[in-house]
């Protein structure tokens, strides 16, 4: 079989067959270089005899100060990784692209799955000859580590595939969960726009207890700006009022009988104490938690989530991804992706996660080309460096 590899694609070209094809994701989209905007980009292509594309890759493009250039394909490139020569065809085109363009190395993160996680999970049975087969072409593999930070995106994932009564399906402990959330009188809705300032003020208060150095309004306006109508914004928020209605009545109940309970009633006093200052200060509502998301094809990806810590006790964010999630499988999602995690799942940001028994998958990784080899070290080490200080 003969291929062409396309340099540039027209966008629509481009979207039209990444959306349709089973390794879609946001970060192959088209617009995604519209957020990148520090980065140049190139959109690129793989054609057969017949004419028909058959492969895609979004390639974000960096200088340094040096005046070095890294490519970076995330979650790309998209094609049928089972059929070995269109996937060498691909790479052996985007090698000699990158030569003639200049670059300095080439770094792709194929979506491969080499394990769906579970009690006795085992590599797909073809990984090992994606391994040799990429490796063959001059690529570098960086590794199996599931540490935070070692590679530029996460390899373990938590997907939720379409399920029919999706809520009905969710774990007891999730359901008394987000039950509690509609006791506390939690409303959740999705907004617009104009709520990305409220947003963004969350995010930043969410930043010292998962020590995530999260993006600002004006990287959430690029966003907004790419994807418009596909970005979904839910906000949970909550009525003091009724809340104080309910402590009330939950320390009168307690005050009626005859044990001693003078501890659960001074921690039900303190309560109040804080919410009635809060009622003064900041008024009647409070926003509690939110979500920021994005639909592209027939997936939603999660980008970030945040919480204000002083209502900790309340499971906001239970009761927003139950809401997010439902409407978006309504809509006609077939899969959401709900985060990037270490290949651990007892990390703070994967508690609640973990309530709507999401798929844990781990992709093969990241793949390094080096084109100068003598300034690959140190670009390498680099990326290591500023990967601690930016997400995504």
């Amino acid at each position: 079989m003969e291929y062409r590899f396309i340099e540039t694609m027209p966008q629509l070209l481009y979207d039209s067959f990444v959306t349709r094809h089973p390794h879609c994701h946001l970060l192959q989209s088209s617009s995604w270089a519209q957020v990148k905007s520090r980065w140049r980009h190139y959109l690129t292509g793989l054609e057969d005899e017949a004419g028909n594309l058959v492969a895609a890759g979004l390639i974000l493009i960096r200088v340094t100060a040096l005046g070095q250039i890294f490519w970076y394909l995330p979650k790309g490139p998209v094609l049928d990784y089972t059929d070995h020569e269109l996937r060498d065809a691909y790479l052996k085109g985007l090698a000699r692209f990158a030569r003639k363009k200049r670059a300095s190395f080439v770094r792709i993160a194929p979506p491969i799955i080499r394990r769906l996680l579970t009690a006795e999970a085992q590599p797909e049975p073809d990984v090992e000859q994606q391994l040799i087969g990429i490796e063959k072409l001059g690529f570098i593999h960086q590794g199996f580590s599931g540490q935070t930070g070692a590679t530029i995106q996460p390899r373990y994932h938590m997907i939720n595939h379409y399920e029919a009564n999706f809520l009905d399906q969710l774990p007891a402990q999730t359901k008394r969960m987000i039950k509690l959330a509609e006791e506390y009188a939690v409303t959740v809705d999705r907004f617009d726009r104009a709520a990305l300032s409220d947003f963004s003020d969350l995010l930043r208060r969410s930043d010292d207890k998962d020590s995530l150095l999260l993006r600002g309004q004006a990287y959430l306006d690029k966003i907004w700006d790419a994807y418009g109508e596909a970005v979904y914004l839910y906000l949970a928020e909550i009525d003091i009022p009724q809340v104080l209605a309910r402590l009330m009545q939950e320390k009168a109940e307690l005050e009626r009988q005859n044990d001693d309970l003078s501890e659960p009633i001074s921690s039900i006093d303190q309560q109040i104490e804080i919410l009635n200052r809060r009622l003064l200060s900041d008024g009647r509502r409070q926003l509690l938690a939110g979500t920021l998301a994005v639909e592209y094809g027939t997936h939603l990806e999660i980008l970030y989530s945040g919480s204000d810590q002083d209502w900790d006790k309340v499971p906001a964010q239970y009761a927003i991804y139950a809401k997010l999630m439902s409407k978006a499988f309504d809509r006609g999602i077939r899969t959401i992706s709900i985060g990037g995690v270490p290949g651990s799942l007892d990390e703070s940001l994967a508690i609640y996660r973990t309530g709507f028994e999401p798929q844990l998958v781990e992709t093969i990784g990241e793949f390094d080309l080096p084109i100068k080899r003598m300034m690959y070290r140190g670009m390498k080490t680099a990326l290591r460096l500023r990967k601690k200080l930016t997400r995504h």
